[in-house]
């Protein structure tokens, strides 16, 4: 990608998807009774997210670490729901 077009691609299309899909998340998860299936869907998100961060032929690792993140602290909410 040339050096002008990744930047705009990461301010518009990049950063927004990400929020809007957190936030998606954390209101499924709050619908989600289940601690089991709550502390399920964070490991999902973090092992999606640590695959994403091992392939080389992807130029979006920070996506991954950022994916990795949110599910460890999906678990924690479903963990925390569990006592």
């Amino acid at each position: 990608m040339s050096p002008i077009v990744f930047p705009f691609f990461m301010i518009i299309i990049l950063i927004p998807a990400t929020i809007y899909l957190c936030y998606i998340l954390f209101v499924s998860i709050s619908k989600i009774e289940s601690a089991i299936k709550t502390i399920l869907l964070g490991m999902h998100v973090t092992l999606i997210g640590g695959i994403i961060v091992l392939d080389t032929t992807l130029d979006i690792r920070e996506l991954g670490y950022v994916m990795a993140t949110i599910g460890l602290l999906i678990s924690l909410v479903g963990v925390k729901k569990n006592k």
